[in-house]
């Protein structure tokens, strides 16, 4: 038992979501990408500047992701392109890549089946390891798969003894319920909707909506900034749309161009210690006969 104890954490955590982490390579690697940002050297204002280049490094790479899942669509290539091509249509493109994984894993397995009242008991072997075996156990009336492994529970997404139960039942498409609502194209902005909920504090919802608009405006900016017709188009755009906004929250509020938008900016106060008015200084006056213009000793 002692020298299998490297398995231990595993086998306690089987059961518990931590999409996927096992180890601190998630943050070393964040740590590594800041890195080519940051010195141990430079000011405190070179340190804002460098942190804010290396988020929207990321915020860039977010929107190029979030692109390439909406409007791009993979080549199917194993057998079981049904349940291939359902996951393509609901996962983002990095998770999907991970479910075909576990699909051409699935084409390997033995499967033998039994059943009994509406309950399925399946056991998967591999062909080139047979001694090992995995149980899934299927329920028609619930149609949900559950499997000794772990993996989904783990992981979030279905492992390849599931999708194997699943080709054994001649499931050709790819259930909801076998994927973690994380996973899905539509899991940021089916959050930003669902922050209109009472128990959330309404701060947390403005935050959670300025960051879901302005990811959407950065990516209009990137796109309209190529050309000048569209920059022009799109900024008349944006000015009528502020303009209705503001009509519906303040009648009478108008916005006609950018430049009344644009004000002086606010004075503030300079550095050191604020400058001293003169004041007009009295006159000594002499201690015995309280006269001006000499003292007892003169």
């Amino acid at each position: 038992m002692y020298e299998t104890r490297a398995s231990w954490a595993s086998t306690f955590m089987q059961d518990k979501f931590f999409a996927g982490i096992r180890m601190t390579s998630l943050c070393e690697g964040i740590n590594s990408f800041i890195k080519n940002y940051l010195h141990c050297k430079c000011s405190l204002l070179d340190f804002l500047f460098n942190f804010e280049r290396a988020m929207k490094k990321y915020r860039h790479n977010e929107l190029e992701s979030d692109f390439k899942s909406s409007y791009g669509e993979p080549v199917m290539t194993t057998a079981l392109s049904g349940i291939e091509y359902g996951a393509a249509k609901i996962l983002t493109r990095s998770m999907f890549w991970e479910v075909k994984g576990q699909i051409e894993d699935a084409l390997g397995l033995n499967v033998e089946r039994s059943e009994v009242a509406n309950i399925v008991m399946m056991k998967m072997r591999k062909i080139s390891n047979r001694r090992k075996e995995y149980i899934v156990v299927y329920d028609k009336n619930q149609k949900k798969f559950v499997c000794e492994c772990g993996y989904f529970e783990f992981y979030g997404i279905p492992c390849s003894h599931i999708i194997a139960g699943m080709r054994s039942e001649y499931i050709d498409e790819f259930p909801s319920n076998l994927v973690s609502k994380r996973w899905l194209k539509i899991a940021k902005s089916a959050h930003v909707y669902s922050i209109s909920e009472p128990s959330i504090h309404s701060q947390n919802m403005k935050l959670l909506r300025k960051g879901a608009m302005s990811a959407a405006c950065n990516y209009l900016a990137e796109i309209a900034c190529e050309k000048d017709d569209d920059f022009s188009s799109v900024m008349e755009d944006i000015y009528k749309l502020l303009r209705d906004v503001q009509k519906s929250r303040k009648p009478g509020c108008t916005t006609k161009s950018a430049a009344f938008n644009v004000g002086d900016p606010t004075v503030v106060q300079g550095r050191g210690a604020p400058k001293k008015t003169r004041t007009v200084t009295k006159r000594r006056h002499c201690s015995n006969c309280r006269g001006i213009g000499h003292m007892i000793r003169t």
